[in-house]
């Protein structure tokens, strides 16, 4: 009976030990695309203003010629 016991006792552990290294692995991967999001998002945002500045030059450089 004491065997049957520590038995479960062991394997519940073991399951609940697998399910938070599962669990650290989940949030090592969710916070690895969190980051490769933010730097696409920043990079669109210096692509779009970069663009935003080259526009505003162009209709500068047409305002002069006139």
């Amino acid at each position: 009976m004491l065997e049957v016991l520590v038995g479960k006792t062991l394997e519940q552990s073991l399951l609940e030990v697998l399910e938070e290294d599962e669990l650290a692995d989940l949030r090592q991967q969710q916070r690895k695309y969190e980051e490769r999001r933010n730097a696409e998002l920043a990079e669109q945002q210096r692509l779009e203003d970069q663009d935003r500045r080259l526009v505003q030059e162009k209709v500068t450089q047409s305002l002069e010629l006139y």
